[in-house]
């Protein structure tokens, strides 16, 4: 949002960011609404509406951001920009990988709910993360090397981005206590562990 506000000729990034923001802020209002603990999933038995939204929520911010976010840099990227470099070749790629990745992931958990294959278990545990995590991080890598508007905006995004993935580790590192809040992005992440867990059982 910062780089389509600074940059007047990018319009297009500029709805994309407020339409994205507007979704984000929309899940994290119906997280705090909802105002459960993460210790509710425990037991979930989707009788909750709030637990059942929180559910569907952390569904929505799992696999939004894996489709919509690579469909519109290719599409940007191919249509409007037209620069064919090393860089945005590679670029294409890996969110071509991720868009692919999405049905991948769900074909491989229908199928291994039924099989005991560890291996289809160590995909599906790649996949998941990947689908969750890569997205925003190639986002953010894209636009601090093609629209640095200074120093300073780089060093804030890799210093904003190490951080998250800071906490975001610490998700899987430790386990998350039943009596914290669950917003939107606790909930998703604790979905994530608790599948690895599922997976590495």
């Amino acid at each position: 949002m910062t780089v389509s506000f600074t940059y007047d000729d990018f319009p297009a990034i500029k709805i994309f960011s407020l339409v994205n923001m507007g979704l984000h802020v929309f899940c994290a209002a119906i997280a705090l609404m909802a105002n459960k603990k993460i210790g509710v999933f425990d037991d979930f038995d989707g009788g909750d509406v709030g637990s059942v939204l929180l559910a569907i929520t952390s569904v929505f911010l799992t696999f939004f951001p894996v489709i919509v976010i690579p469909v519109f840099w290719i599409i940007y990227i191919t249509t409007i920009t037209r620069v064919f470099d090393s860089i945005t070749i590679l670029f294409i790629t890996l969110f071509g990988i991720l868009l692919i990745s999405a049905p991948i992931f769900l074909i491989i958990k229908i199928y291994w709910r039924n099989n005991d294959n560890i291996y289809l278990g160590y995909i599906e545990i790649i996949l998941i993360t990947l689908i969750f995590y890569a997205p925003n991080i190639l986002q953010t890598v894209l636009i601090v090397l093609y629209w640095p508007i200074s120093f300073y905006f780089v060093k804030t995004c890799v210093f904003i981005l190490v951080l998250s993935l800071t906490r975001n580790v610490s998700y899987f590192t430790d386990k998350v206590p039943e009596d914290f809040l669950a917003t939107s992005t606790t909930v998703t992440q604790w979905f994530i562990q608790e599948l690895l867990n599922l997976i590495r059982k």
